[in-house]
C-alpha cells in the first residue's frame, strides 16, 4: 500500500509542478510556441478548456492532501468525500469538452499540438 500512495504522490506532484498550457493572453512570451492564428477568438478555450482550472485545483486542494497520505491513508479516502462534487465538476466538464477539444486539434496537425500524442498514449 505504501508504494502505491508514494506513486500517487509522485503522480499528482509531477502533475502540479507541470505548466499549465498556454493560451492566447500568454502567446507572446518569449521562448513559448505561438498559437495559430485561427486558434484565436474562442476555439483556444475550446482546446484547453478548463485545464488551468484543474491544474490550480490540484496545487491548491488535491497535492497537499495526498502528501499527507503517505503518513496517514485515511486522508486519501476523506479528500475524495470532501472533494467530491468539486471534482465531479471539473472533470466533468473536461469529459464534456473533450470530443470538442480533440476535434480542433486534428484541423492543426503542426507542433503546436504534439502535446495531443502524449495525452492520446497517456489514455491507452
Amino acid at each position: 500500500m505504501d508504494g502505491l500512495l508514494i506513486s500517487i504522490v509522485k503522480l499528482n506532484q509531477s502533475f502540479s509542478c507541470a505548466s499549465t498550457p498556454q493560451t492566447a493572453s500568454s502567446s507572446s512570451v518569449p521562448g513559448r510556441v505561438k498559437i495559430p492564428s485561427d486558434l484565436l477568438g474562442g476555439k483556444d478555450r475550446i482546446v484547453f478548456g478548463n485545464i488551468r482550472d484543474i491544474h490550480d485545483f490540484h496545487v491548491r486542494s488535491v497535492l497537499p492532501e495526498i502528501e499527507r497520505c503517505v503518513e496517514d491513508p485515511s486522508v486519501l479516502r476523506r479528500l475524495f468525500e470532501n472533494k467530491r462534487d468539486l471534482l465531479k465538476k471539473k472533470y466533468g466538464r473536461f469529459c464534456l469538452n473533450k470530443p470538442k477539444s480533440e476535434y480542433i486539434i486534428s484541423q492543426h496537425n503542426d507542433k503546436y499540438f504534439a502535446v495531443s500524442a502524449f495525452f492520446k498514449e497517456d489514455a491507452s
